[in-house]
Order: C-alpha cells, then sequence, then structure tokens
C-alpha cells in the first residue's frame, strides 16, 4: 500500500497503532490524508482519526475496509471530507482514491 503511494511521489508516513500514527501526526511537515484500515482496529478507526485530527483538525481519512463491512461502514459517521476503499483494492485504486481526496 505505501509503496504504491511512494511510487506516485506521495511522502508517507506508518504507524502501526494510536500511539505511533500521533506520534508521526506531531513531527513537523504538513499531514493531508489518514489512510486507516479497519481490519485490525475495526471502530477504533474513528477514534485514531479524532486523535490525529487533534493535531490536524482539516485531516482527512481514507478508512480501507472489507467489502462486506457494511455496518462497519455505516457507523464510522463519515465527515464530508472523508470516503470508504473497499477490500481488496489494487495499487492504482488506491492511488486515485488519495489523489481524489486530496484535489
Amino acid at each position: 500500500m505505501e509503496q504504491a503511494l511512494r511510487d506516485e511521489g506521495f511522502v508517507t508516513a506508518t504507524a502501526f497503532d494510536e500511539a505511533g500514527a500521533v506520534a508521526a501526526a506531531q513531527r513537523p511537515g504538513a499531514l493531508g490524508l489518514l489512510v486507516a484500515s479497519t481490519d485490525a482496529i475495526g471502530m477504533q478507526a474513528v477514534r485514531l482519526a479524532d486523535a490525529v485530527r487533534r493535531f490536524h483538525p482539516a485531516l482527512q481519512v481514507l478508512y480501507t475496509v472489507k467489502s462486506e463491512d457494511e455496518l462497519l461502514v455505516e457507523g464510522l459517521g463519515l465527515s464530508g471530507d472523508d470516503d470508504v476503499l473497499e477490500k481488496p483494492f489494487s495499487g492504482s485504486e488506491l492511488v486515485e482514491a488519495v489523489s481524489s481526496l486530496l484535489r
């Protein structure tokens, strides 16, 4: 996932838990988008987004979800700046979704 974005010129940072994501958000530099997989953290992805938004209030979030997780998607409470990308997806689909959100 990260490599597909880097190949298209995006600067990325990877975190594997909420503490790592919050630490990355506190580093100097702009943070334009959070890609949060709901596989491992489910509804905690919303909490993660809220925690990172304390440092970047205008942050957009792209949640990646399994296609059968309709109830999860409904429960995410997406803001107008957020979106969902259903798994499985290709690297080019990820790049397209990220590019679309950042326009």
